[in-house]
């Protein structure tokens, strides 16, 4: 008996030692002198256990559950957020995809994603054409059109959410030809055939150019010269010879005469431009991408950009009659050097 009570008194020394060794190191730690009562702890020594616990062996430590935290605690140290409840968004172009990140860790439903309809839909409006459903209803090819047919298409981004207003939706519904913001500029010029008139003007300006060169070669040129010289060689032979010496020296000892070429070219001009504006020929149409930002600039600006762009139409024809006045002149010096042969 006696060496079963040292050993648990023994143990209960070891006990105790670790015990006051711990709270030690836990005043120490927090600065409280090592003197100060422990709260929780009273002064009164500890009692000697009674006989019959000192008789009896060592009963064993009670093992205690693991520790659990509470069930906030996590919620409150921000390891985890709550799982919400999503909501089942239902509308009539489809359900919106969900996507789930760093950005969108709740997987709500993304806003900016589009459904198959919606897609198809753009993908119309890209190819110039409507979508299905609305080119489904169409009427048939010999029925009278309807009211509904009369009516401007509808606009294919209309059921997009933030393409009401997007300036991109509105860049393809005008090159679509859909009745977009900007389709009113282009859908206002006449989209009729050419008239017979329209195509054969160029080669009106042609035929005047060389009927003025050859007025001036055969009928002027031979007047100025007999006028001035007072020989007889003012035409025939004559005038085949003096143009065929353009050919090897100039102008002024060549025998061919000064006129005034360039004032009879430009009342020309005059005649002609004017029949091309009285006749209403003069139509400009922009291009695709001018004809989609002329809208957006002031008035002053756009006016000018159009007005400046018709000058420069009449420019270029201008340009073009010159050019065949130019060949006119240069087959009359090749001619002339077989006929004076």
């Amino acid at each position: 008996m006696s060496s079963a009570a040292a050993r648990a008194e023994a143990r209960r020394k070891a006990i105790l030692s670790r015990g006051t060794d711990r709270l030690a190191k836990l005043t120490t730690s927090s600065g409280r002198p090592e003197d100060a009562p422990v709260p929780g702890q009273s002064q009164t020594p500890p009692r000697p256990p009674p006989a019959a616990s000192i008789e009896d062996p060592d009963p064993p430590l009670p093992s205690l559950p693991p520790f659990a935290p509470p069930p906030n605690i996590s919620n409150f140290l921000g390891e985890e957020s709550p799982a919400l409840p999503r909501s089942r968004v239902s509308s009539t172009t489809g359900r919106s995809r969900t996507t789930s990140g760093p950005s969108n860790p709740l997987g709500m439903p993304d806003p900016s994603a589009w459904s198959p309809e919606q897609q198809e839909q753009f993908m119309a409006a890209m190819m110039g054409g409507l979508p299905p459903q609305l080119t489904s209803g169409a009427s048939t090819p010999g029925a009278p059109p309807s009211y509904e047919d009369s009516m401007p298409p509808p606009n294919p981004f209309a059921g997009m959410p933030g393409m009401e207003n997007n300036p991109l939706a509105a860049m393809l519904m005008s090159a679509a030809g859909g009745g977009g913001p900007f389709s009113g500029e282009t859908s206002a010029l006449p989209s009729k055939p050419k008239t017979l008139l329209q195509r054969v003007l160029p080669l009106v300006h042609i035929a005047a150019v060389w009927a003025l060169v050859l007025y001036f070669v055969i009928i002027r040129e031979p007047s100025v010269y007999m006028s001035t010289t007072g020989w007889g060689l003012g035409t025939g032979k004559g005038v085949a010879d003096r143009w065929e010496r353009l050919v090897h020296t100039a102008s002024g000892s060549s025998g061919v005469q000064v006129m005034p070429f360039f004032w009879a070219f430009v009342t020309l001009e005059l005649i002609l431009h004017s029949l091309r504006i009285f006749s209403g020929f003069d139509t400009f149409r922009p291009p695709t991408l001018l004809a989609i930002a002329l809208p957006h600039l002031p008035s002053s600006v756009s006016a000018t950009i159009v007005h400046g762009m018709k000058y420069w139409q009449m420019g270029s024809m201008w340009l073009d009659d010159i050019a065949a006045a130019i060949v006119a002149v240069g087959f009359v010096v090749w001619l002339s050097t077989w006929l004076a042969v």
